[in-house]
C-alpha cells in the first residue's frame, strides 16, 4: 500500500457505523498487486491491464449494521473489477467512433485549409502534419483497431459491494425532496478511488461522498466522465436510509450529455454572468495569457463563435480559441455535474431521457438502535 498511514474518519449513529478511509496515491507494489488482483478475479476471461494514473487502493467507505450483519463497501479494486474488458466490450467502442469522427473531420478541414495555401498542390498530396494526429496519439483510421481492448475511460457499473444481506428489486425511489430539505450534517465524508486525465483529453474519476443527517444517511457514488470534445457521461449509484425503516434503497443510473450540449450552456451562463457583473467583460484585443487556461485547450474544447477570443498560434492555422471563462466552467466538475443533472431532467419531463434507473432495496432485519 502507499507509505504514509491512511487516516480513518469514523461516526456511529442509531446502530450504524460509518469509516471511511483515505490515503495517498498507491504505489508500484500497490498497483502490481491490484492487477494481479485483477486478473486472477477475472480469469479465465481477460483481466484490466492498465491502472488509471491515480489510484488510490487504500481509500475506502464502509457503512454497517452489527445488529443486522449489513455490511456497505466502496472500494477501488471493486470498481476497477467491473470496467469492461476484451473485444466484446461496449464503451470503449462507443466513445473511440465519437471521437474518430470528431478526429477526422478536424482533419479533413486542415488538410482543406493547407490545399487552399498551396494552389500548386492537390489535397491528397498534402501530408499530415503532427497537429494532424488523433488527441490520443491515435490516427482516425487505425482507431478501429487495438491489441488489447478495454474500455480507457474506465467507467464502471460498480454500486458497491453487499455483505451480509441480499439486495432485490424494487419500484421504490429514493425520496429526493426530502433530501433537498435542510438538516444538520452529522458526519461527512468525500472519498476518490480513482482518477485518469485519459490522456489530457478530459477526465474520468471515480468518488463516494457520504453524508448522515439526524433522519438517516444518503450515499452517491459516480463515476464522472468528460472526453473533450465528445461527451459528459455521469454513472450514478445513490443509497439512502431513513431511520426507524428497515429497508436501505439503492438506485443506479447512467446519464450521457454531448459535450457541445455543455458547451452551449457554459457560453450562455457565461454571457450572463458577465451581463450581470458577475464576471468582468473582455475588451478588445484581450488574450488569455492572463487567465491560465490547459495545454492545447483549442483543440480540446473547440471554438465558442459567440465568446472566443480571436488569438495568433505557431502561425498553422487562423483557428480561435476558446474564452477562458468559458473553458474553466467546462472542466469545473462541479458545475458540469450540476448541468449534467439539470439536462438529465429535462429531457425525463419531456420522456426523451433513454436512460433506465435499476431500483433495488436492501431488506434489514433489525431496527435501529
Amino acid at each position: 500500500m502507499s507509505s504514509a498511514p491512511p487516516k480513518d474518519l469514523a461516526y456511529n449513529h442509531h446502530g450504524w457505523e460509518f469509516l471511511s478511509r483515505t490515503a495517498p496515491i498507491s504505489n508500484a507494489q500497490d498497483l502490481d498487486a491490484t492487477l494481479e488482483w485483477l486478473a486472477d478475479r477475472a480469469a479465465p476471461n481477460p483481466a484490466l491491464h492498465a491502472m488509471p494514473e491515480m489510484y488510490f487502493g487504500t481509500n475506502m467507505l464502509t457503512v454497517s449494521q452489527p445488529a443486522s450483519g449489513f455490511v456497505l463497501e466502496f472500494s477501488a479494486k471493486q470498481a476497477l473489477a467491473e470496467v469492461e474488458v476484451g473485444p466484446d466490450s461496449v464503451r470503449w467502442k462507443e466513445v473511440k467512433v465519437a471521437a474518430a469522427g470528431i478526429w477526422s473531420r478536424r482533419l479533413e478541414q486542415r488538410r482543406a485549409a493547407r490545399a487552399l495555401s498551396h494552389s500548386d498542390s492537390a489535397l491528397g498530396s498534402i501530408a499530415p502534419t503532427d497537429d494532424d494526429q488523433a488527441a490520443f496519439g491515435v490516427h482516425p483510421d487505425d482507431i478501429t483497431t487495438t491489441p488489447k481492448p478495454f474500455d480507457w475511460t474506465y467507467s464502471t457499473s460498480y454500486r458497491g459491494t453487499v455483505r451480509g444481506l441480499t439486495p432485490a428489486p424494487t419500484s421504490a425511489e429514493i425520496p429526493m425532496a426530502k433530501l433537498r430539505q435542510r438538516e444538520p450534517i452529522l458526519f461527512y465524508a468525500d472519498n476518490v478511488l480513482y482518477e485518469d486525465e485519459l490522456g489530457d483529453n478530459g477526465i474520468a474519476k471515480y468518488s463516494v461522498k457520504i453524508r448522515a443527517m439526524p433522519s438517516g444517511f444518503f450515499i452517491l457514488a459516480r463515476l464522472f466522465l468528460r472526453v473533450d470534445g465528445v461527451m459528459f457521461r455521469t454513472i450514478d449509484t445513490r443509497i439512502y436510509h431513513e431511520y426507524g425503516t428497515l429497508d436501505v434503497l439503492r438506485e443506479h443510473s447512467m446519464h450521457t450529455v454531448p459535450f457541445a450540449a455543455v458547451r452551449v450552456r457554459a457560453v450562455m451562463d457565461v454571457a450572463r454572468d458577465r451581463a450581470t457583473g458577475v464576471l468582468p467583460m473582455l475588451g478588445p484585443g484581450a488574450t488569455i495569457a492572463a487567465r491560465p487556461r490547459p495545454p492545447s485547450a483549442s483543440s480540446r474544447f473547440g471554438t465558442t463563435t459567440a465568446t472566443s477570443v480571436p488569438t495568433r498560434n505557431n502561425g498553422n492555422d487562423d483557428s480561435e480559441v476558446p474564452d477562458p471563462d468559458v473553458a474553466a466552467r467546462i472542466v469545473d466538475e462541479g458545475w458540469a455535474g450540476m448541468v449534467l443533472g439539470e439536462l438529465a431532467a429535462a429531457a425525463a419531463a419531456t420522456n426523451s431521457d433513454s436512460s433506465e434507473v435499476l431500483r433495488d432495496m436492501i431488506v434489514l432485519t433489525a431496527k435501529d438502535s
